[in-house]
């Protein structure tokens, strides 16, 4: 019997027939008879769909896992948009992608999956060592791990088996149901909220390996101020004392629950303020997930005066001089960025005191500090 898609389909019984020979060549014209009983032996399999336009790549995965793990069907493609059209009639579970392909990259495939079959968590195993292109796979394509090949297969076997449990986990194991698709349309709007925020977030699992990022801790990543990815994807400080520290502080926030702050220095001695604290959400198969939360000093942006007059009913002058003591500055300082005399920056300074009921200048920066959102404060 053949499988209506004339794509390869595998599982333990099948491969026991095919001789290795038979993987060989172009995939695609390789269409195994089973029986009814296989097919029903196999439906009950988790589906693993490798996407990848090299035939010699997925002749090696055959190769190896066929023995490795006869407990799940295996499916590969070289065709991505082919992949896609089998996909949205029959989900896998997991999606294992390479990147650089015709017709259509990986990214998009990675996106378009996630869109149309959200039950399936893709994973990316790709030859590209581009940060920017990992970092987009993980936040945009909702990519659950980021492998460079070369990879180790018992890597890549426990990132299936991690993203599996997951799914396991998810509300009735159904892709397609209402509750699922308003799941995946909080999260979209989740990590858009959190590429506004002032600080780096990053969310990685007990041994340091990053899963999440975003847009600006991102950015700081790429430019390796202080902290970086590895090509297997684990959070690097800039030396071995420092990447120690960093992930004896993971540790603690995954085996203890206990949060930690630590400033990591750059290569150029740039000091990188790091808070890292346990995950309320639910872990992997290493253990709880932690959050880390990073900026630089130079990072830190001062108020919007626009924002300070409308939330303390400040005149334009008045915001403009609190925006600049709230960012570091003295009144002195602060009287000539703004283009004012000593006397009327004291007066103005007066008129803040009343109207946000502080008789210090520590408790007017602290009140405007806590007041607006971090995300608020790089608005123009």
């Amino acid at each position: 019997m053949h499988h209506p898609s004339g794509k390869i389909v595998l599982s333990y019984v099948m491969l026991a027939r095919m001789p290795l020979s038979a993987f060989e060549g172009n995939f695609e014209n390789i269409r195994p008879d089973l029986t009814g009983a296989d097919w029903m032996l196999m439906s009950v399999l988790p589906k693993i769909a490798f996407v990848d336009d090299e035939p010699r790549i997925l002749s090696s995965i055959i190769r190896n896992l066929k023995k490795l793990r006869p407990d799940w069907t295996l499916t590969f493609f070289e065709n991505p948009v082919e992949a896609l059209e089998h996909f949205i009639k029959d989900p896998p579970r997991v999606a294992v992608i390479d990147i650089r392909m015709p017709q259509m990259n990986g990214l998009d495939l990675a996106r378009e999956v996630n869109r149309s079959c959200p039950g399936t968590i893709c994973i990316v195993l790709s030859g590209s060592t581009d940060f920017d292109i990992a970092i987009a796979s993980i936040n945009d394509g909702n990519v659950f791990r980021y492998y460079v090949k070369p990879c180790s297969l018992d890597i890549l076997i426990e990132g299936i088996e991690e993203a599996l449990a997951i799914r396991r986990r998810r509300v009735d194991d159904q892709p397609d149901t209402a509750v699922m698709a308003a799941s995946h349309e909080a999260d979209r709007l989740s990590v858009g909220a959190l590429d506004l925020i002032q600080y780096g977030v990053l969310v990685a699992d007990a041994t340091g390996q990053v899963l999440f990022t975003n847009a600006r801790a991102g950015r700081m990543l790429t430019e390796q101020a202080g902290l970086s990815l590895d090509a297997r994807g684990f959070c690097r400080a800039a030396n071995a004392n420092e990447t120690a520290r960093l992930h004896l502080a993971i540790s603690k926030a995954s085996e203890l629950s206990e949060t930690t702050a630590l400033t990591l220095m750059s290569s150029d001695d740039t000091p990188l303020r790091v808070t890292v604290q346990p995950h309320e959400g639910e872990g992997t198969a290493q253990g709880r997930l932690v959050c880390l939360f990073v900026f630089s000093d130079d990072q830190v942006t001062r108020p919007n005066p626009k924002l300070l007059a409308e939330m303390f009913s400040l005149t334009v002058s008045e915001s403009r001089l609190a925006a600049a003591l709230a960012g570091g500055m003295s009144l002195e300082e602060a009287a000539q960025e703004c283009g004012i005399t000593r006397g009327s920056a004291r007066t103005y300074l007066k008129n803040i005191f009343l109207k946000l009921n502080v008789t210090r200048q520590s408790e007017l920066v602290r009140t405007i500090l806590i007041s607006l959102a971090n995300a608020a404060n790089d608005v123009s």
